[in-house]
């Protein structure tokens, strides 16, 4: 899946240094991966992957079986949101895959969180703050 070149981006993408959760939701399946979320806009956010599959589940492929959503922690607080996956590609340098994703419906509340953490994030790269849902989901699952 590349990126049209006729579709440009319409808001300036930010480079940033958080983390997020990516969910993939199935009918028979539920799951989570960690990932690095690299640049956003109040559009979508650029992350990062070992793999575009979780348990052997393609996250990144166009499907209506599989909703899928990012929770990023920003400075601001926690912002989720549903995504839609508009292209993948592997970074041989990198040795991961390059994800672009739209935000889907994003609410108010998690606009105004994303655009806050823009803001004052400037072209700081600061971590997110410990005690979050991620940390939270991650202890649950024994990752911690």
């Amino acid at each position: 899946m590349n990126f049209d070149a006729g579709q440009r981006r319409l808001y300036k993408r930010h480079p940033v240094k958080w983390d997020a959760l990516l969910t993939i939701e199935t009918d028979d399946f539920n799951d989570y991966i960690k990932v690095p979320v690299i640049n956003v806009s109040t559009e979508g956010a650029l992350i990062q992957s070992d793999g575009i599959s979780i348990h052997h589940r393609h996250f990144a492929a166009a499907s209506l079986d599989r909703e899928l959503n990012l929770v990023i922690h920003t400075p601001e607080g926690e912002m989720d949101s549903e995504i839609r996956v508009m292209y993948f590609k592997w970074s041989e340098v990198k040795k991961q895959f390059d994800i672009g994703a739209r935000f889907i419906n994003i609410s108010e509340k998690n606009l105004t969180i994303m655009r806050r953490a823009i803001e004052t994030s400037g072209s700081d790269t600061r971590e997110t703050m410990p005690g979050t849902l991620y940390e939270m989901r991650s202890a649950s699952k024994g990752d911690i």
